[in-house]
Formats: structure tokens, C-alpha cells, sequence
């Protein structure tokens, strides 16, 4: 049993066969029934699985309530509201997103985030 973050890194150790799927395992237990099918579409690599999700990345963004109220702004809904909100802010001068870390691997996840959102999956793959 190990215990390990989801992504790239995991998938390292399973390219070099350090672990083993637990497909039987998911199918035995019906786990497929415990969590969403978004979920349940990412979690198989190469159609077996070898992971049950158990916790999740507490990520988010936080806003400036005072500034947004000074401004007449809402918090954006969908992306296109998100590139706008941006484009207003960096109008008035204000450094729109702002990123600070210790460690790099948590600029790296906000770094995934946008590619994601702005290449698709494919690319980012």
C-alpha cells in the first residue's frame, strides 16, 4: 500500500512497473458506484486502475470583496467572465492574479490549471 499524489509522479511508477493495478479490486467492490463519472473517467490509466481517490486538493482563488464592491464587479461564472474580470483589472492597474509560493510544485499545479483550461487535455498531455 502507498499513499501518493495523483498526476505525472504516479504515473512515473507505473511506466516503470512499481505498481500493480487493483482493477480486480475496483470491479469486486462496484468502487465505479462510490464516486462521479468525471472522477471515474480519470481515474483508469492505460484501462486498469490503480488508485482509490480518498482526499482531494483543497485549490481555489480568492477575490478582494472590498475591491471587487469598489469596482462593480462580480466573481466570474465561466471562463469568458474570467478573461474579462482580468482585462478590467489590468485597466485599473491592478496585477490581476497573483501567485505566491514556497514551492514550486504549487506554481506548477496553478500552471496545469491554465494549461488545461486553455489547450484542453490532449495538449496537456
Amino acid at each position: 500500500m502507498v499513499f501518493w499524489m495523483a498526476g505525472e509522479r504516479f504515473h512515473k511508477y507505473i511506466r516503470l512497473d512499481l505498481v500493480t493495478p487493483i482493477t480486480d479490486i475496483w470491479q469486486t467492490h462496484q468502487l465505479s458506484h462510490k464516486f462521479s463519472d468525471n472522477l471515474n473517467n480519470d481515474i483508469p490509466y492505460n484501462q486498469q486502475i490503480y488508485a482509490i481517490p480518498f482526499s482531494r486538493y483543497q485549490w481555489g482563488m480568492l477575490y478582494n470583496k472590498m475591491l471587487f464592491e469598489r469596482l462593480s464587479l462580480l466573481p466570474p461564472k465561466n471562463w469568458q467572465q474570467f478573461i474579462d474580470l482580468l482585462t478590467v483589472l489590468k485597466s485599473e492597474k491592478i496585477i490581476p492574479i497573483y501567485v505566491a509560493s514556497k514551492y514550486s510544485w504549487e506554481i506548477s499545479a496553478w500552471f496545469e490549471f491554465l494549461n488545461l483550461r486553455l489547450n484542453g487535455y490532449d495538449f496537456h498531455q
